[in-house]
């Protein structure tokens, strides 16, 4: 191996090692869910062969996230904008676990001491 060779392969390495990577999202927590497909598509995502929708091509995070709880009572693992995490990922969760649902207010006030 020439010193080109040499210098190419580490450059490569050090950019796949220090690039970061790109969140996949699902709706539940299946390896593969066609909800997940289906809800990739609905946000204009790109689903991947890993059976993942890849967050950096959503236009709108909530709108999976509200494909997923919406349409199947699943819990999308994709975070969205505060503006949905009450009604998309909080709520959801808490209804799983038999819990009662919190207020916007109550919502507003864990996001604002949230550290």
């Amino acid at each position: 191996m020439n010193i080109k060779h040499l210098l190419l392969a580490t450059t490569t390495t050090m950019l796949c090692f220090f690039s970061p990577p790109s969140q996949a999202c699902k709706c539940g927590d299946a390896t593969y869910s066609p909800y997940t497909e289906a809800c990739c598509k609905v946000a204009s995502g790109n689903f991947t062969k890993d059976n993942d929708c890849d967050s950096s091509t959503l236009q709108h995070r909530s709108l999976f996230a509200s494909c997923c709880w919406q349409g199947y009572r699943l819990v999308s693992d994709c975070s969205c904008s505060p503006g949905c995490i009450g009604e998309f990922e909080i709520n959801p969760k808490r209804l799983a676990r038999g819990l009662e649902t919190l207020s916007q207010d109550e919502i507003r006030h864990i996001l604002e001491t949230y550290v």
